[in-house]
């Protein structure tokens, strides 16, 4: 009888792009703006959007884009105007994080591995904050196996320390 292998998805980086002062709205223009210069702007992946405040950070909702551009699908007007409900509803700076895949048209594999690291972040991110404001629940189980976030070797910058904090990673 064949073992299950454990699925890991492996995380090539962590970009950051935090609100500075604690203003409750956020415009579309200004995001895309701050998510093109990441120089991420462009390539496809999973986006979390958070909120943090003094020494403790929050997941809010995890999205992901398999087809358009990050700077394109996490600045749609269904998500921002559901990003500023949430932030509207408690304290705190609105932060968010990307998390590419490397290809700007993945391959079918690709867009499986795009949703299944959705879905693993997803279920994360549920059990840190079981409000999330995604329509979608996490999967119960994923493919029988527990699936886990291989982060990239050395030492993590501040961008990936603060996601591993949120979701509560080690």
């Amino acid at each position: 009888m064949r073992k299950k292998r454990e699925s890991a998805y492996i995380v090539s980086g962590v970009r950051m792009i935090e609100q500075r002062r604690k203003n409750k709205t956020i415009a579309a223009s200004d995001l895309k703006e701050k998510i093109a210069e990441t120089g991420w702007g462009e390539e496809n992946g999973v986006y979390v959007y958070g909120q943090s405040g003094g020494n403790w950070i929050k997941p809010m909702y995890v999205g992901s884009t398999e087809r358009r551009s990050m700077r394109e699908e996490a600045t749609t007007y269904h998500k921002m105007a559901t990003y500023k409900d949430g932030l509207l509803q408690s304290r705190g700076k609105a932060v968010l994080f990307l998390l590419p895949y490397g290809r700007r048209r993945p391959a079918s594999s690709s867009k499986k591995a795009i949703a299944s690291q959705e879905d693993i972040i997803m279920k994360l991110a549920h059990a840190v904050n079981p409000r999330l404001l995604n329509k979608r629940l996490p999967p119960k189980s994923l493919d029988g196996a527990e699936p886990k976030l291989q982060f990239r070797r050395g030492r993590p910058n501040k961008p990936e320390t603060l996601f591993r904090k949120m979701l509560k990673i080690q």
